[in-house]
């Protein structure tokens, strides 16, 4: 890519280099007060973790290339579109035989079911067989070969929408056609914005990867980084609370936790009805992914849910800002004037903020229930 832009008018790809923004302006050039605006641990982590990691590839290219000229600056430009633009092909553009005949082995066996069920269902059968065709090939591919990470000029213009009915085209390699192929099962008129999927991308990876926030992400979730440290901080645990846990395997579950706008999952639930049971009843809470309390009484339940709920208030509590705050200057004519960095934390915070919010309200039904 710094080979082709340095060329300037004389590369085949100028025009495409020349479409390039500047920079995408990721997190991982912000200062640690613009950071801060965020509001939100787990991700500082992450970019910490990314800055390491590009400014040891930059000493790694200066070990491996004496006397380049590549600036850090350049490099880092770089490194920013090839994260934030590249798509995953096979190596040298095709699939190998492995996956070629496990393809057509389920295109086989699909043929034979279709000609061997009643009449009535032999047209779902051979439905199956064309939805399955090239793009079957594509995810068998995906799924089984050896991917390389290339640049595909034009196809990358396509911006990243979160939810599929404002998704309108595909955009994947065909090994078949041994090409970068986008299709669309819609009328998209002259004019009409192009939206493609990046994948099931949380918030937390479209600010540090791509720069920009989807409002309203069915994908993103609110991660806990150590959810048994927030529990301390709230309890004394005790040492036996802490060795059942780690006897049933309960513990890892608290490590790193996803949190939805549902509340917390059910491996997490039982980890922390374990912490939450009243001493006499804490043997009695049973292991197992769907595992439920097996006592008749409901106190169990209600513990847990006021420990959830405990919890979720407690993390609220810790920003700097409420939610109702940020969605008030959000609306107000003063956030025109915010820096965009400023602009877009606050459009992050908001929701992960909302994520909280309803979590809250879940665990407040189940302590109604309760």
């Amino acid at each position: 890519l710094l080979a082709e832009k340095r060329r300037g008018e004389e590369s085949p790809l100028a025009g495409w280099i020349r479409s390039l923004p500047r920079g995408a302006d990721l997190p991982c050039q912000w200062s640690r007060e613009q950071l801060q605006d965020l509001q939100y641990e787990p991700l500082l982590g992450k970019i910490d973790k990314q800055r390491r990691e590009w400014r040891k590839a930059y000493r790694d290219l200066q070990t491996l290339t004496p006397g380049t000229d590549i600036t850090a600056p350049e490099f880092y430009w770089a490194l920013e579109m090839v994260k934030s633009r590249a798509f995953n092909a096979p190596k040298d553009g095709v699939a190998g035989l492995g996956e070629v005949i496990a393809w057509i082995t389920c295109m086989l066996i699909l043929g034979l079911l279709g000609m061997t069920l009643v009449p009535r269902y032999q047209p779902v059968a051979w439905l199956l067989l064309l939805l399955t065709g090239e793009r079957g090939l594509r995810r068998f591919v995906n799924a089984w070969a050896q991917l390389d990470i290339c640049l595909v000029p034009g196809m990358d213009w396509a911006n990243h929408a979160s939810s599929p009915q404002v998704v309108n085209i595909d955009v994947g390699y065909s090994t078949l056609f041994r090409g970068f192929r986008a299709t669309t099962t819609q009328i998209i008129e002259q004019g009409d914005e192009v939206w493609n999927s990046y994948g099931p991308r949380t918030n937390d990876e479209l600010l540090q990867w791509y720069g920009f926030v989807n409002d309203d992400n069915p994908k993103d979730v609110y991660w806990y980084d150590d959810l048994l440290r927030h529990v301390r901080d709230l309890h004394d645990v005790e040492p036996s609370r802490m060795q059942m846990l780690t006897e049933r395997e309960l513990g890892e579950a608290l490590d790193q936790v996803k949190l939805t706008g549902a509340g917390f999952p059910k491996e997490v639930v039982q980890s922390l009805r374990l912490l939450a049971a009243p001493s006499d009843e804490a043997a009695e809470v049973i292991t197992g992914p769907s595992a439920m309390p097996v006592q008749e009484t409901r106190r169990p339940e209600r513990q847990v849910a006021l420990l959830m709920h405990e919890l979720l208030v407690a993390e609220r509590d810790r920003k700097n800002t409420s939610l109702q705050e940020d969605l008030a200057l959000q609306a107000s004519p003063t956030r025109k004037r915010l820096h965009p960095r400023a602009a877009l934390a606050l459009q992050f915070r908001i929701q992960k903020k909302k994520i909280l919010s309803d979590a809250i309200a879940a665990t407040e039904g189940l302590l109604y229930d309760a």
